[in-house]
This record gives C-alpha cells, sequence and structure tokens, in this order.
C-alpha cells in the first residue's frame, strides 16, 4: 500500500495544534485522555470516506447530473492538488455536522509525496452494430483508458465510469478500498435500535449517521468480495469468546443465535457482543479492501478477547484492509507490539517464525510489517499543551515506554504491598 504518501497538515483542530500525521495502512492513536487522539483518527477518517466512499464524479470535482455520455469523446484530467485543496476547504463544514459543533475551528491541509500530480483519463464512445431478425441498428459502448493504458475495451457508460473511480481511486491511495466504515465510541448502544432513535440521533451527529449507514451495509450478506471460511471462523472465533452464538440477519435484523433453539436481539445482547459486532458482521460478509475507523475496539471486553482483537486486525491487514484506531489497552498495544516483531521474524527467517507459532499457539496469518504501522503517542506540555509524538516502528516492535513503565510502577507496587501484608501475617 501507498498510503504512507498522504500527510494530514493540522494547524488548529481541538487539542491538536500545528501537528502532523502520515497516512498509514494501520494507524495507532494512544496517549492520554482529551489530547486529541480521536479528533486525529476522524481527520484519517475523513480523506479516506472522501476518496472511497466518493463517485468519479465527486472525485472530479464534476456535477454528477452531466449527460457526459452523450459526448462521443472525453479527455479528462484530474489535478491532484485541485483535489487535496477541496478536501481541504471543506474538512470544516464536515466536521461541523460529524462532531455535532458549528463553532468548531479545523483548519487542516492534506497533501501528498506523490511526484505525479495529474491523472488522465479517456472516454471514447463507441457504436457497434447490433442486429435482430428484422432490424439493424446501433448500439452505443465505451472504450476507457487512464494514463494511456488500455482499460477496458468494450462497456456501458456505468461499467465505464466506475472502471475510472477504480483507478483513480487507486493513483490517489495506492490501493483501493470499497469502502471507509467507522464505528464510532458507544456504538453498541444503538445496535438493533428502532429507525426513529437512529434518525434523531444521526441528525444531530453526523458521526452516528454515517455508522448506521455503515452497519446496515455490513448486515447484507451477499454484497462485495465474500469471506472466505477462515476468514467467517475468524469471526465466529470472537465471538465465541464474547458469550458464545452467532450472528444472524433475519429481515434485516440482527440477532444472536445462542443454540440451535434460542435466539435473541442483538440489542438485547451484551455490551462486548454488541461493540464488536459491526465488525464482526464485516468479517463475516466480506473479506477485504475495507477502511476501519475504531474508536477504543478494546471497551467492554476481556483481555483475552482484546489480544484477539489484535490478531483479527493483523490478519484483515494482510488481506488487504486498512485500519486507524485509538485506544487505551496495554493489552492490545502489547498484542500488537509481539505481531510485529514477529512480522520482522518472519522477514527474516519462516522456519523460525513457524516454530515460534506452533510453540504457542499462534495463528500464522496474524502477523504485522513494520512499514505498514504507524503509531502516534499523544501527551502534554508542562502548560497543558498537547504534544505529539510519531513513534518509530521497526522490527523491534512499538517503543510504548510510557505504557510499559506503567504497568512495570504497577507489579512493582502490588509486590511492595504484598511484601507489607505478608510482614503483617508474621507480627
Amino acid at each position: 500500500m501507498k498510503l504512507n504518501q498522504i500527510i494530514i497538515n493540522v494547524k488548529r483542530f481541538g487539542p491538536l495544534e500545528d501537528e502532523s500525521f502520515v497516512l498509514a495502512p494501520l494507524m495507532l492513536f494512544t496517549g492520554l485522555s482529551s489530547t486529541g487522539k480521536s479528533y486525529a483518527n476522524y481527520l484519517v477518517y475523513y480523506f479516506m470516506s472522501r476518496v472511497c466512499n466518493s463517485t468519479f464524479a465527486n472525485l472530479m470535482g464534476q456535477d454528477s447530473n452531466q449527460d457526459n455520455h452523450s459526448q462521443d469523446s472525453q479527455k479528462l484530467v484530474f489535478y491532484l492538488d485541485a483535489f487535496l485543496g477541496r478536501l481541504s476547504e471543506n474538512v470544516q463544514d464536515f466536521m461541523r455536522k460529524f462532531l455535532g459543533d458549528e463553532t468548531l475551528i479545523c483548519e487542516v491541509e492534506f497533501r501528498s509525496r506523490l511526484r505525479k500530480r495529474e491523472f488522465f483519463i479517456e472516454i471514447n464512445k463507441r457504436s457497434l452494430p447490433k442486429s435482430d431478425n428484422s432490424i439493424a441498428h446501433q448500439i452505443s459502448t465505451y472504450q476507457l483508458k487512464t494514463d494511456g493504458k488500455e482499460r477496458l475495451q468494450q462497456g456501458d457508460y456505468g461499467l465505464v465510469m466506475a472502471f475510472a473511480g477504480y483507478y483513480l481511486k487507486n493513483y490517489i491511495l495506492g490501493d483501493n478500498f470499497f469502502r471507509a466504515v467507522i464505528l464510532p465510541p458507544g456504538r453498541g448502544a444503538f445496535v438493533g435500535e428502532n429507525f426513529s432513535l437512529k434518525q434523531e440521533v444521526g441528525s444531530s451527529l453526523d458521526m452516528y449517521n454515517s455508522f448506521f449507514r455503515d452497519f446496515d451495509y455490513g448486515l447484507r450478506n451477499g454484497i462485495g468480495l465474500q469471506a472466505d471460511d477462515n476468514e467467517e471462523d475468524l469471526a465466529t472465533r470472537l465471538l465465541d469468546m464474547t458469550s458464545g452464538g452467532q450472528l444472524l440477519t433475519i429481515e434485516s435484523k440482527p440477532y444472536l443465535q445462542l443454540d440451535d433453539e434460542h435466539r435473541i436481539a442483538l440489542s438485547a445482547s451484551a455490551s462486548s457482543v454488541k461493540d464488536m459486532s459491526p465488525w464482526l458482521f464485516y468479517l463475516k460478509n466480506f473479506r477485504s479492501y475495507y477502511s476501519y475507523c475504531l474508536e477504543e475496539p478494546e471497551a467492554h471486553q476481556h483481555p483475552s478477547v482484546t489480544v484477539k482483537i489484535a490478531d483479527a486486525i493483523a490478519i484483515s491487514l494482510n488481506r488487504g484492509n486498512a485500519f486507524h484506531l485509538t485506544t487505551h489497552s496495554d493489552y492490545l498495544i502489547q498484542r500488537l507490539n509481539q505481531l510485529v516483531k514477529l512480522g520482522g521474524i518472519r522477514r527474516k527467517n519462516m522456519s523460525l517464525f513457524l516454530d515460534i507459532c506452533r510453540q504457542r499457539h499462534l495463528n500464522e496469518r496474524a502477523y504485522i510489517d513494520a512499514q505498514n504501522i504507524h503509531a502516534y503517542y499523544f501527551t502534554k506540555d508542562r502548560n497543558g499543551k498537547t504534544v505529539v509524538e510519531s513513534l518509530k516502528v521497526d522490527d523491534n516492535g512499538i517503543p510504548m515506554k510510557s505504557f510499559f513503565d506503567i504497568v512495570r510502577d504497577l507489579n512493582e507496587s502490588e509486590d511492595y504491598i504484598s511484601d507489607a501484608i505478608y510482614a503483617l501475617s508474621k507480627e
């Protein structure tokens, strides 16, 4: 993936001032509360959703209602700088609706390291004879070229536009994603709720309006590239780690099948299941090429499930998905850290990697290449100003020293207090 060609420069947005973030297939935002981690996460979502969820006409900045297919041929140029400029201009309006705050200030610039700043699209109308038993007449088909390469010899106008959008998105991102999906905080509270409640919440917070749309999309079995058996097993194992059962969609409504005879509405299930269910439906129904915005995926989860979530992220990442997430979980970070180290071992010595997986009962598909992850640590200076540190991730893992120091201090305090209790028992 070439997501690392995209740079987000934040001049001012909530607690963030004069900070920069570079996109990556896996982005990790962690650190102190109220320092802007979610704001950074939402900026990544904004960029990914504006690219992934847009039509070809929207990406080109054209009126989608134009009758372009009436022309015999079109030679179009996509100007990357103009597109990024539009994103920069519109980000504040988006965030005000997204976060439900019309006074929000969001001054952000999106940049790209791509050397090629223009992308050429040529669409030629072709008339082919069509005959039936009585009348010979002409039908219109189209040919697509991008950057001088023939991409589609013959197809209707809609198909040509779909392929043109595919190659354009691939040019911008370095890969193609079907959809950018958001799983916001507190999402489990709205799983399975009625339309009226969703409409009321979505009308004031566009974040949840987007989530409701994405969740409904994920319930639709049979759309997009299907998950293979192993991917579905992964979703099943995650669910089994929470409360057991199977996720089902019946007449567009989500259910949790507990056993052969019993099922309950998903809205009546435990928070641990509801919070994870939107992503689990995507794991069950779709194989790859999605970008996920996750807010604290460890919420309401047992540590053993949190570890499995990290494994699932790694497996999905290696299948062409992208993730950007916030977290406060030491368990999640430690597991991701281990998976990065495993990725380095795998690249250098496959035999050793497989042996470690067998000895430790690890999934051989769960590893992370260090080059695919960017980690950012958020803290505050003495004046209370947010400071963001870009952590250097390599084959030695993620240098989350502050997290590990806290764990060490807790362990040392535990030992000290236990020694004191033991001393008292001897008096």
